[in-house]
């Protein structure tokens, strides 16, 4: 509510302007879009068709804005004047005919009709088609010829039928809180309750003239802001996104959608009659923007080419695409001097060029599992390519003879409002595409993400430039956005991409190690098993001989399981990730790692000393805790000459988190200085063992974002045994999971 009356209050000086209530209803359309690509996210798999059927509500809500800002477009009027007593009528029985929507979505489904595949899809077109229907036939034909005291009754109850309706859809919402986790059922209520409300302003402008009517577009546009909260968080928790990020992620999305149109919106109240023709300023922002689109679609090619992540080749193409069009623009245009600016006709054709790229895009993003020939895909790549760039040039031409033959059509918005509703879809298939790559990449910045991230930007220029008019500020604002973002995203791009290779390198180098690791000591392992057996075999042995040889044998079995299991830990360390930690009492994984290793040891008689009780120590972390610990028993065991194991703990005071430090002491005969530089990373560098036990601890305890350092128990005196301090980030909440 208190960003709806911020809005308002801040908008109140552009709405002499037809181009704020073109902004402002585009913006709340695009917000829409936003939400049916959440709300078709959560109908992946096997989950209900409740989100989709919703969708058909958000689909209506985006063709009627989407249209209401087109017909702004053509008519270029003040919104002041163009919002009559029909106009606010109709709008207000539009927020009805969304909320019957909304709440007929909830009860088809609460009574399981739309559990077919096919009838889902039924139900979505009569829940789009009628209600679209209904809106034009009220307008256009019934409401035109009620007088003005008619239209303010058949205003009053709509608003009551929509108030009813929108909060029959809440309370099915809070029965149906099971199918949107997260706050979902929450903000979805607050959603529609900022629906039904939005109906007053435009009430109360039908009995008295104001700006008032102004405040309902915005209480949609910041319900759909919740709607959107409410549903891309959730999609990206269910795989694995922690919470925080999710939002987080959900937060910057929405706003690289919203700012670029608020800051135009701004620039157009402060500068509204400014038009600044400068060819030359032009040719050097399209001479940059064309340079870095060149460089993304070098870089993502090639990434795809490296990492064998087809999805990225359509994105690589709609970059190239790009450049294209920029190369038009420098060459093609000044030939063209019917036609001032860039041609619309690029606009139109690199969006229709878009739409299949990314339903492709997302398509390979689901099919992981197919392989199809790379070199088809480069044919593919490169026809599309000398295609496109032969419509493009044939476009501009088309647009150039129809400019000489019908001068008119060179100021007409047709093109602007086709650009308007290309890019309504492309944004939709965009966000869609986003939240897969970035929930796929578990919120991280990868060089996949932010290829798809910096595409945004040319869909809001594109959106820009369908309504702003050329060489206006909103205009330049669009292609000065779009061309400092550009020049950041190929040096971001190219840092992640070095990232990617080199983390990919130093896996391939690890897991040779690996594989050295276990073709040499398992071997070892095994002919020491293989000659205990033989031994034990012998019936001439003495039973004793025979029964020790047995022993071994098992010690250099549980030996080789426990190298296996430490290799296997280290191989798939880059894969854990911190959403899977929890709140652990550190004392109680001391306890049961040390129950089990000795019994595992056959050694009851080993004693653990530890100076804390359970319940006092808390870090956060996973079971792999329990790795560090079992192997620093382990070496205590086998190396200590006393039959005991000392584990001291303490908290350490600092200015960020307070940490804790645990010692884990033994008693045998220690590690020389000159060892202790290259414990840790013996195994990395290539030398061979008997054991990867030092090397699981140390990369253990940094992804718990601890350290491990080795000491004296003695200080000074290295001989009477070792002192293994780690220290971890304390959690303070034993209760956060």
């Amino acid at each position: 509510g208190s960003i709806a009356v911020v809005l308002y209050l801040v908008s109140i000086p552009v709405w002499e302007n037809f181009l704020a209530a073109v902004g402002f209803e585009t913006i709340a359309a695009f917000m829409a879009v936003l939400s049916i690509s959440s709300l078709l996210l959560h109908q992946r798999g096997d989950t209900p068709a409740t989100p989709y059927l919703l969708g058909a509500g958000f689909t209506y809500y985006v063709v009627i804005e989407l249209g209401g800002a087109i017909e702004k477009l053509f008519l270029q009027t003040s919104p002041i004047i163009q919002k009559t007593p029909l106009v606010l009528t109709s709008d207000i029985i539009e927020m009805a005919n969304l909320g019957a929507v909304i709440l007929l979505a909830l009860l088809i489904h609460n009574r399981g009709l739309d559990s077919a595949g096919r009838r889902k899809h039924i139900w979505f077109a009569i829940l789009f088609v009628v209600p679209l229907l209904l809106s034009g036939v009220l307008r256009f034909s019934i409401l035109q010829n009620l007088p003005h005291q008619s239209l303010v009754v058949v205003g009053f109850l709509a608003t009551m039928i929509s108030f009813l309706l929108l909060f029959g859809a809440i309370l099915a919402v809070i029965r149906l809180r099971s199918l949107f986790t997260l706050n979902g059922p929450v903000r979805l209520s607050t959603a529609f309750l900022l629906f039904a409300i939005s109906c007053i302003p435009s009430m109360l402008a039908l009995v008295s003239s104001s700006l008032i009517w102004s405040m309902a577009i915005i209480l949609q546009l910041v319900a759909f802001f919740v709607v959107y909260l409410a549903l891309a968080p959730t999609f990206m928790g269910s795989l694995g996104v922690p919470k925080q990020a999710a939002i987080r992620i959900t937060v910057i999305m929405m706003l690289l959608i919203v700012v670029p149109f608020l800051l135009t919106l701004i620039s157009e109240s402060l500068f509204p009659a400014l038009t600044y023709i400068d060819n030359g300023a032009y040719t050097v922002s399209n001479i940059g923007s064309t340079c870095m689109s060149a460089a993304f679609a070098i870089l993502i090619y090639t990434y795809a080419e490296r990492s064998g992540k087809r999805y990225q080749y359509p994105i690589a193409f709609v970059f190239s695409i790009l450049t294209v069009v920029g190369l038009s623009n420098m060459i093609v245009t000044p030939l063209l001097p019917q036609i001032y600016g860039e041609t619309l006709s690029s606009l139109i054709v690199v969006s229709l060029f878009s739409i299949p790229a990314l339903i492709q895009s997302i398509k390979w993003l689901d099919d992981k599992s197919s392989h199809e020939n790379p070199s088809s895909t480069r044919s593919w790549i490169l026809l599309s390519f000398v295609g496109g760039g032969f419509v493009v040039v044939l476009g501009g031409i088309v647009e150039s003879m129809a400019v000489i033959a019908n001068p008119v059509l060179d100021d007409s918005p047709l093109g602007g409002a086709i650009v308007l509703a290309l890019n309504a879809i492309i944004l939709g298939e965009f966000t869609y595409l986003a939240f897969l790559v970035i929930s796929d990449s578990a919120g991280k910045l990868t060089v996949e993400s932010v290829s798809v991230v910096f595409l945004s930007l040319w869909i809001i220029q594109n959106i820009l430039k369908s309504i702003f008019f050329d060489w206006s500020a909103g205009w330049w604002l669009g292609e000065i956005l779009l061309m400092v973002s550009l020049l950041a995203g190929p040096a971001i791009m190219g840092y992640l991409y070095l990232g990617a290779f080199l983390q990919a390198e130093s896996s391939g180098t690890r897991a040779k190690v690996y594989a050295d690791v276990l073709a040499h000591d398992i071997s070892n392992h095994h002919q020491a098993i293989l000659y205990a057996l033989e031994l034990a075999r012998l019936e001439i042995a003495p039973e004793v001989v025979r029964m020790k040889a047995l022993g071994e044998a098992y010690e250099a079995l549980a030996d080789a399981d426990r190298l296996t299991k430490n290799v296997r830990r280290l191989s798939h360390l880059d894969e854990t990730v911190t959403q899977d930690f929890q709140s652990m009492d550190v004392v109680v994984s001391i306890r049961e790692t040390f129950d089990r290793l000795t019994k595992a040891l056959r050694a009851p008689d080993i004693t653990l000393n530890v100076n804390f009780d359970e319940g006092e120590c808390f870090i956060l972390a996973n079971d792999l805790l329990h790795d560090i610990f079992q192997n620093l028993f382990h070496n205590a065991i086998a190396y200590s000459g006393k039959s005991r194991v000392d584990v001291e703990i303490s908290p350490i005071p600092s200015n960020k988190p307070d940490l804790w430090e645990v010692r884990v002491i033994d008693f045998g005969p220690g590690i020389p200085y000159t060892q202790r530089d290259q414990l840790f990373k013996r195994y990395m560098e290539g030398a061979k063992g008997t054991g990867l036990g030092l090397s699981v601890v140390q990369a253990l305890t940094e992804l718990f974002k601890g350290t491990v350092r080795i000491e004296d128990r003695v200080e000074g005196d290295f001989s009477q045994g070792s002192a293994f301090v780690l220290t971890f980030p304390a959690n303070l909440s034993p209760r956060i999971t």
